[in-house]
C-alpha cells in the first residue's frame, strides 16, 4: 500500500466529517424523539393523577397493591 497524497487524506478526512455529521443528525433526531416521549408520559402521568383524585375517596385502602390498576380502570 502505497502513501497517500495530501489530497486523498483531504478526502477521506472530508468524508469522515460528512459521516460524522450525518450519525449526529441521527442521533439528534432520536434525542428529540425520546424528549418528545418523555413530555408525553409526564402529561398523561399528571392526567391520571388529576383523574384519580376525583375517584380517590372511592378507594379507602389506597396503599394496597393494585390501587393505580383500579383506578385505571374505573376511569
Amino acid at each position: 500500500m502505497g502513501k497517500l497524497t495530501q489530497e486523498e487524506i483531504n478526502v477521506d478526512l472530508f468524508d469522515e466529517v460528512k459521516r460524522l455529521k450525518s450519525e449526529l443528525r441521527i442521533s439528534q433526531q432520536k434525542i428529540d424523539q425520546l424528549e418528545e416521549t418523555i413530555r408525553i408520559y409526564k402529561i398523561s402521568d399528571e392526567i391520571v393523577k388529576e383523574q384519580s383524585k376525583k375517584i380517590k375517596h372511592l378507594f379507602p385502602l389506597e396503599n394496597i397493591v393494585g390501587y393505580g390498576q383500579l383506578c385505571d380502570k374505573v376511569l
